[in-house]
């Protein structure tokens, strides 16, 4: 996502959790509570209820978390207080996206449920959930560079 006129690029993550874990409160009509999203919610993460760049630039900073890429920028490794809270492959970053992560500093991630990866309407996806409260983001500070 670009930034404003002649500023680097928003580098974007998004994320979905490999499992799903919901509760309820026992009243009727009590509606399904995601345990990751109010987890992360909990860590200092925010409900994400725009995804414009003014929105996800505005997200909370982490400074306890970290995002440490390889040096092929093929694998990016995120630490939470902790531990390892990711450490894979980076998939496919669009143009732009690994200079707008060196420049800016840090990662927006997004962390949902719901949300389809393989999807080719992942910002109405986003959208959508992030209206009925089921995405949370924060911004996650690029670490300093070390070999991996």
């Amino acid at each position: 996502m670009g930034g404003a006129l002649g500023q680097p690029p928003l580098a974007i993550l998004v994320m979905v959790p490999s499992v799903s874990v919901h509760t309820h409160d026992e009243h009727p009509r009590a509606e399904p509570v995601d345990l990751i999203v109010s987890s992360l919610l909990r860590w200092g993460f925010a409900l994400v209820t725009g995804i414009e760049f003014a929105d996800l630039s505005a997200l909370p900073l982490l400074p306890h978390w970290q995002v440490q890429q390889s040096r092929s920028g093929r694998l990016l490794q995120i630490r939470e207080p902790g531990g390892v809270f990711y450490d894979g492959d980076l998939h496919d970053a669009p143009e732009g996206w690994h200079i707008g992560l060196r420049q800016r500093g840090y990662v927006a991630m997004l962390v949902g449920s719901s949300i389809q990866l393989d999807s080719g309407d992942r910002a109405a996806q986003l959208h959508a959930a992030g209206l009925r409260g089921d995405v949370v983001g924060a911004r996650l500070p690029l670490a300093a560079s070390r070999s991996r």
